[in-house]
């Protein structure tokens, strides 16, 4: 048995069973399950036209041990290995993704655990299929972290909030996983954020709306270059701008944009390897119809040789039944590096709460 699985049925086991006078109120959760097919029906490079279907399962809980704490755990069941042939539900992998305490009070919170640092939103709300492709690169998840939350404003609308988080890299047997292993990150690997104790941090300030218009988000990030890093290797800093706007239309109908930008210098920790990052996109909704359009691109100069302009253009729409299952389509076209692909795309998907 893999010390990944261990530490994750123990954990799951001590939440199940812990008694109930510990929790106000009780456990709660949710599960989503999603399958996938990418199908790549064209592209410059023939071996990259290959048919991926994976599935996607991420149950997470939360248990109130009092009034005010409470510990939050989420699990990941996915694909951990690229495929490079036709793949059907293989190299598929276990592991946790958070395990983290957080305090909650009327001025702040708190939290701490293995968790995701703040930095950047479109990773996780660009619209469609593929929106949050290139987005997912600044994504600063799988961290152990320890950070607050300050709202301002209260429960009003378009209060602000700042969050403000320190953290290092995840290098414990939880970055490894069960089934498929992945490979567990170690000390020795170096990389951005990878220290002996929290050096990196992000901070960043934002509103869901302001005075009924778009809400933001503004953020900076620090990763500390890493303990064993090779020593040309440099800090990473980086700056990310979002807004994101609801509008209602009439009857079911509505609209949904958004548009960020980031800035990374020092990416990854190379030194003078800058990428600036823009990703848009619009949903157009209609009762349990939606259509979805985005737009991203990535601008990499490394000091050397010329700078490489990555675009992608996804197009994508979809049904969400009564019962809580939702199908979408979706195409994607993407240039990145001397490579031009075109991808169809489907997903299935299902959630329950409780």
């Amino acid at each position: 048995m893999s010390r990944t699985f261990h530490y994750a049925g123990v954990m799951a086991a001590g939440i199940l069973l812990l008694p109930p006078a510990f929790a106000e109120d009780g456990i709660s959760g949710e599960v989503g399950f999603e399958i996938w097919t990418d199908a790549v029906i064209s592209a410059d490079a023939e071996e990259s036209e290959i048919t991926n279907t994976y599935a996607i399962i991420e149950p997470a809980f939360s248990m109130a041990l009092t009034p005010q704490l409470s510990l939050n755990t989420g699990f990941v069941f996915e694909q951990v290995e690229d495929p490079e042939d036709d793949s059907l539900f293989e190299d598929h992998g276990f592991y946790v993704s958070d395990l983290f305490f957080e305090w909650s009070g009327e001025a702040l919170s708190l939290h701490a655990g293995k968790l995701g640092a703040a930095f950047g939103v479109a990773w996780d709300v660009a619209p469609g299929l593929y929106g949050v492709d290139f987005a997912e690169d600044y994504e600063i998840a799988e961290q152990w972290a320890a950070g607050a939350v300050i709202p301002f404003g209260g429960d009003e609308e378009g209060s602000l909030s700042l969050s403000i988080d320190a953290f290092m890299a995840d290098t414990t047997g939880l970055s490894s996983s069960a089934g498929t292993r992945r490979e567990r990150l170690r000390r020795a690997d170096g990389g951005p954020g990878n220290t002996s104790v929290p050096k990196s941090f992000s901070i960043t300030l934002g509103a869901d709306s302001l005075a009924g218009g778009p809400g933001f988000q503004v953020g900076i990030l620090h990763r500390d270059a890493g303990d064993e890093s090779d020593p040309g290797n440099k800090d990473e800093l980086g700056f990310a701008l979002a807004l994101v706007h609801a509008i209602e239309l009439d009857g079911d109908s509505g609209m949904e944009w958004m548009a960020e930008g980031a800035w990374l210098n020092d990416f990854e920790g190379a030194p003078d390897a800058d990428v600036t990052f823009f990703t848009a996109g619009l949903t157009y909704l209609n009762g349990p119809w939606n259509v979805a359009v985005a737009g991203a691109m990535r601008k990499t100069d490394t000091g050397e040789g010329p700078e490489t302009d990555d675009t992608l253009f996804q197009l994508s729409a979809g049904y969400a039944f009564d019962s809580g299952l939702s199908v979408d389509v979706g195409w994607r076209h993407g240039d990145e590096g001397d490579e031009s692909s075109q991808t169809i795309g489907v997903v299935v998907a299902y959630g329950i709460e409780f």
